[in-house]
């Protein structure tokens, strides 16, 4: 790895770190794009596996204690989503990789809209 991918991958764990931190989400809404943008990835499909690699549930634990401190934990829900995530996220994977990665785009980009339009929703109405 070169001195500037080195840097890159560094500035991108640190921004997706504290965003994921901060919005409780994995940081694969940063990490996935940023690797792409940045040039440290050739392909969406090593994205979403070297991204899926970085977020294994030890990077959360820091995020995990200060909310579980708070009491804003539900850990059996947690456990529910963990299982069915892991049962089901290879499937996810293989889809990836039976589909253009045009398509895979653009699913991504709806699936962002939908979701953006949620918290702009959520947003709007809270006070």
């Amino acid at each position: 790895m070169k001195m500037t991918e080195l840097f890159l991958t560094i500035g991108l764990g640190v921004v997706a770190g504290v965003l994921g931190g901060a919005m409780g989400t994995s940081g694969a809404l940063t990490i996935i794009p940023g690797l792409i943008v940045l040039g440290l990835v050739p392909n969406f499909a090593t994205a979403a596996g070297t991204t899926l690699l970085t977020i294994l549930p030890p990077l959360s634990l820091g995020a995990i204690f200060v909310y579980y401190r708070k009491k804003e934990v539900q850990a059996h829900t947690a456990i529910i989503l963990m299982i069915t995530y892991a049962l089901t996220a290879g499937l996810g994977a293989h889809i990836t990789h039976t589909v253009k990665e045009r398509t895979i785009y653009f699913v991504m980009s709806f699936y962002l809209c939908l979701v953006a339009a949620f918290y702009f929703y959520m947003g709007m109405k809270s006070k």
